[in-house]
């Protein structure tokens, strides 16, 4: 059975790539004294930056474009996320480079903060963190999920913490881990998930 916000075409009416990519970019040059949450949209620019180098870099696997090429009916890729998550700006761009090599797969943007509804069913641990990337059949049955970050990355998150370094140093190294993976362990676990729920 599919959830109300699918019967009701939230989803389906989400933005496009190109349509966030729009919000993106505005959202990136929004003068702080402008944002209803200058907190958070002052990483905007450098999360602009960071997609940008990713979209530039990463190069698809042809073990990733087989598995793509396994999923023979459509499904929306619903991805929650906001223009100021520095962990989208390093995932999207790969999420979006697959899905695109198959004319099967569209994707769809939920801003979270907009869809709570939405984001609170697709917590990770208890939290809303994105971003969230959430696979549906036609029909709106969930086919799969990932987010928010690797699982190499969420470790070396988690660690970092409990081992009481400051948070800007664990980001610090995060972003680090990120730029030397160029989006490989993002597309491993993505592709794991295709080949299973193919």
């Amino acid at each position: 059975m599919s959830n109300q916000f699918w019967q009701d075409g939230r989803p389906q009416n989400g933005m496009t790539w190109d349509e966030f990519q729009e919000h993106y970019e505005l959202e990136a040059h929004r003068p702080l004294d402008e944002s209803p949450n200058p907190g958070l949209t002052r990483y905007t620019p450098l999360n602009w930056k960071r997609s940008e180098r990713v979209e530039k870099t990463y190069k698809m696997s042809d073990e990733a474009r087989s598995a793509m090429q396994m999923i023979q009916s459509p499904q929306l890729w619903m991805v929650i996320t906001e223009s100021w998550c520095a962990d989208s700006a390093q995932s999207f761009p790969v999420i979006h480079r697959l899905a695109e090599s198959n004319p099967l797969v569209e994707i769809r943007v939920i801003l979270r903060n907009d869809n709570m509804d939405i984001m609170d069913a697709h917590l990770t641990d208890g939290k809303r963190a994105i971003p969230k990337l959430v696979a549906f059949n036609r029909d709106g049955e969930e086919l799969f999920n990932w987010g928010p970050r690797p699982g190499t990355a969420a470790e070396l998150f988690r660690n970092g913490l409990a081992e009481g370094t400051p948070k800007a140093e664990v980001q610090k190294a995060l972003h680090l881990w990120y730029a030397r993976d160029r989006g490989k362990t993002i597309e491993r676990e993505l592709i794991d998930l295709v080949k299973g729920s193919a």
